[in-house]
This record gives structure tokens, C-alpha cells and sequence, in this order.
């Protein structure tokens, strides 16, 4: 996707300085004359240097040579100490495009424009894009950014978008890789949770119960079983969700052993009944009990044909 934010500035439009950006307060001297200060002020030789110059032409060329480096570095320093006044003067044209570049499914569009836009008009030069990628990269959606200056009066963005994979606690998502984040409430935020599966559990487990929901979900689906959610509680016990809401107990241990005994009897007890089901329990030695919708009577199931 490409976003182009433009607006026509009118000749002779002053630059606006970006916020926090360092300007020097111009002079009215010339450039020509800021240089020639400077290098008065840096070489500090007075008037008998001037007065040597003359007897420098007879000097060896080896000694002419030197002095030519000499009083070109004095030059470059001179040059170099007034930089930004010298940017800021002649160069520092006003920025009247801003370019936003990448793939955005959930970034809105009206709020990226309201934000950037500000931006028009601001100096090229002046501006401070560690901070205005700083900005960027504080909105929700946004993974990482990148900005730079296009000359002569251009900024482009490329922004890095989340890629959320799991609904997060019922209030927030994560990433590809666990990180939690939370966007504001937004119609891009409920279309995300009524898609992806629910996890939940401690923040600082979130790779973990991540990690654990990509291992059940491959495992089960080779049995035609559909993962909806996993949870952690904070006293260690796993849960599951599978197919049209059933809860699945699987406790503090062995649970690879406990998922092995769901499937065992998922296909010849549970698949053709599972509407009926509330919950099934995998935390006893031999088998599985499970909780009918009806009145919730337990049956047991000891995995055994």
C-alpha cells in the first residue's frame, strides 16, 4: 500500500522547524560572510600571517603544499561548525510530501493522514526523524518504521505492520512472536478477535502459552479436531477449547499424554455427539469423563475398545 500526503506550498513559505529539532537563529549576513567570521575566528594568525603570505610563493612546494592542506582543513572546519546554519539558509526547502510505504490491513487510514499531515510544510533539514519515528512506531499496530528525506521537499515512511495470530486475554493480541499488544478499541480490533483463536494466561507466559497452542493445534488436527483457545491458569493447569465450544481439562502434567487420551476417544465417543458436550476432564489415570449438556451427568470413558 502506498499512502502519498501532499500540499502545495506557496513560494516563500518559511519552513517550519520540527519540534524538538535544533535551529540556529539566523543572521542577516551572507553565507559567504558567516564563512569568512568563522574562519577569522579559527585561525587567530592576525595580521602577520596576512603579511607572510606573500613570501610563501617562495617557499619550497613541498612547504606551499602543506600550507595549501592546511588552510583547506581550516576551511572544511569552519564550513563544518556552521553547518546547520548554512543547511538551514539555503537548503532547508519546506516538506511537501509525505510517503507511507508497506503492507497496512489494520492501520486506519484517516488517523495516519491526521498524524502525518502536520508534517507539510515543517524544514527538510530540521526536522527530527529519530523522533518522528519514535512517534510512529508508538502506535499500536505499528511493528517497526523507518523514515528518510527524499530531495529535495519529500519524507517517506515504510512502516512494518503487526501480524497478530491469537487474541490475547480478551483485551489485547499477539504477535507473531508473543509479544502482547494492545490497540485501541476499533472495528480493525473486533475483526481481529472474531478470527484468530483465543489464548490467555500470565503476561509474562504469553510466548510460552503461544508456543504450547501451535503444538496442540498441529497435533490435533491430524484427528480432524478443531482448536479454538488455550488458556494458562496462573496455578499452572492447562485448558483447551475444541470444536463448537467444548472445555477440555488437561491439568498441571502430562499433558501430551492427556491430549494422546482425547483423541483416543474422540473419534468413536465424542465426534458424532460433540453438540451434546459441555466439558471433558483428561486429569484421571485411565480415561476421560465428560459433562453432557443435558444435566450435566458425567460418564467415563477409559480410552479401551
Amino acid at each position: 500500500m502506498k499512502l502519498l500526503i501532499h500540499s502545495s506550498v506557496r513560494a516563500g513559505h518559511t519552513a517550519k522547524p520540527g519540534r524538538g529539532a535544533r535551529v540556529k537563529k539566523r543572521s542577516k549576513t551572507s553565507g559567504l560572510a558567516v564563512v569568512k567570521t568563522a574562519l577569522g575566528q579559527l585561525l587567530g594568525w592576525g595580521e602577520n600571517f596576512c603579511r607572510a603570505l606573500p613570501a610563501a610563493w617562495h617557499w619550497s612546494s613541498r612547504h606551499r603544499a602543506w600550507l595549501a592542506m592546511g588552510l583547506g582543513g581550516v576551511i572544511m572546519i569552519a564550513v563544518s561548525a556552521n553547518r546547520d546554519e548554512l543547511l538551514s539558509r539555503y537548503f532547508d526547502h519546506p516538506v511537501e510530501y509525505v510517503e507511507i510505504k508497506g503492507r497496512l490491513t489494520f492501520l486506519d487510514e484517516h488517523s495516519l493522514r491526521a498524524k502525518l499531515s502536520d508534517l507539510i510544510g515543517r524544514g527538510f533539514f530540521s526536522l527530527d526523524l529519530y523522533r518522528l519515528k519514535t512517534e510512529i512506531e508508538s502506535m499500536s499496530w505499528v511493528e517497526k518504521a523507518s523514515i528518510r528525506r527524499v530531495w529535495p521537499n519529500k519524507l517517506e515512511y515504510r512502516i512494518v505492520e503487526q501480524v497478530p495470530v491469537a487474541s490475547w486475554n480478551e483485551k489485547a493480541l499477539l504477535n507473531l512472536y508473543g509479544h502482547v499488544f494492545q490497540p485501541a478499541e476499533s472495528a480493525s480490533l473486533a475483526r481481529a478477535k472474531r478470527i484468530l483463536p483465543a489464548l490467555s494466561g500470565p503476561d509474562n507466559q504469553a510466548k510460552s502459552v503461544l508456543v504450547r497452542y501451535a503444538e496442540l493445534r498441529k497435533k490435533v488436527a491430524e484427528h480432524h479436531i478443531r482448536l479454538h483457545a488455550v488458556s494458562l491458569e496462573r496455578r499452572g493447569a492447562w485448558a483447551l477449547m475444541i470444536d463448537s465450544g467444548i472445555r477440555v481439562e488437561l491439568g498441571k502434567e502430562r499433558i501430551d499424554e492427556r491430549v494422546d487420551r482425547l483423541i483416543a476417544v474422540y473419534s468413536r465417543l465424542i465426534a458424532k455427539r460433540r453438540a451434546k458436550i459441555d466439558k471433558i476432564d483428561t486429569r484421571y489415570t485411565n480415561g476421560v469423563a465428560i459433562s453432557w449438556l443435558e444435566g450435566a451427568t458425567k460418564s467415563r470413558d477409559t480410552g479401551k475398545s
